[in-house]
């Protein structure tokens, strides 16, 4: 048995290396635990993250908001409690469960509502029903209402959806064919290193800005091929940063060793030497996330500063 161990490299190999992973991960963990930074940042990842997924549950708002109600609470200011509605001639009157009641005119001006005031309103007046004919109890609107009256926290916490999917699934594509590549160019080096680099100084010269919106308009525009555009786009930066830690990791003994075991270059590549970049990608992926939701939000950001600048005029 023992000597079937040693004229067989690989499950020689096999045997020595078996655990090791295990044993990184082991390490790697109890290193985190101990980080409370990286801690409260994992924590406040799948806090963000969690909400999103929950968003219909934890919104206090359906996503597209309630066009029955919403048209005369354009604009509101925050209400941090639940509060009712009373229409009174051409006057919206919020009354609170708590603190003091006001009214708007048809100028949107808030004006304090007294006791005799609220009398008249609701002996005069007539308050928005529920589907039960009962006065309809608003839930707070704890960031306030928008210009057609939606909810904005029930409205952020759906578009949270939406961004962190761009971000997770983008900086996915963009992980995995960076780390793939980065891979082999840093291991093989040469002359296969110098033609992959130059593909990526090919692509990284294309800007995505104008890819993504040439992209738009010859295809049908939706979320799928803007995360395809930003995963095919974004991930030379993590290819060139792979393949600078696998230079310098290729020279360590482990290394050596492994190929002098007779450890098969797909095997000392991804059982390895990766693991041991993954500091450097896991960084890369959490900047990553931010950079591709600002990437979708760029050029709305340039259409709003573009109405600002006319309105300033």
């Amino acid at each position: 048995m023992a000597g079937i161990e040693t004229n067989n490299p690989s499950s020689a190999e096999s045997l020595e290396y078996s655990d090791t992973f295990g044993k990184r991960m082991k390490v790697l963990w109890n290193r985190f635990r101990k980080n409370a930074f990286a801690v409260i940042g994992l924590c406040t990842l799948l806090f963000f993250y969690g909400t999103a997924a929950l968003a219909s549950l934890v919104a206090p708002y359906p996503e597209g908001g309630d066009p029955r109600y919403d048209i005369f609470l354009i604009d509101l200011k925050p209400m941090h409690v639940s509060y009712h509605v009373i229409l009174h001639e051409d006057l919206v009157v919020v009354v609170p469960d708590k603190g003091e009641a006001f009214y708007r005119d048809v100028t949107q001006k808030i004006f304090p509502a007294d006791q005799e005031f609220l009398a008249k309103a609701r002996e005069g007046g007539s308050y928005l029903f529920d589907d039960e004919g009962k006065p309809a109890r608003f839930k707070p609107n704890l960031m306030g209402r928008d210009e057609l009256g939606r909810d904005v926290f029930s409205r952020i916490l759906y578009a949270s959806r939406i961004s962190l999917t761009i971000g997770f699934v983008s900086v996915g594509i963009s992980i995995l064919i960076g780390t793939v590549w980065g891979c082999l160019a840093g291991y093989y080096g040469g002359v296969i290193d110098n033609i992959m680099m130059r593909i990526v100084d090919a692509i990284m010269c294309i800007p995505t800005f104008l890819l993504l919106v040439t992209v738009m308009s010859v295809l049908k525009p939706n979320i799928f091929n803007v995360m395809i555009v930003l995963g095919l786009t974004g991930w030379t930066g993590i290819a060139r940063l792979v393949r600078a830690e696998f230079l310098s990791l290729m020279r360590r003994d482990y290394v050596e060793a492994a190929r002098g075991i007779g450890a098969k270059d797909r095997r000392i590549i991804f059982r390895h030497v990766l693991p041991n970049a993954m500091g450097p990608i896991i960084v890369a992926a959490t900047m990553g996330v931010a950079g591709a939701i600002l990437a979708v939000l760029r050029p709305w950001c340039h259409a709003s500063s573009g109405k600002l600048g006319k309105h300033a005029h």
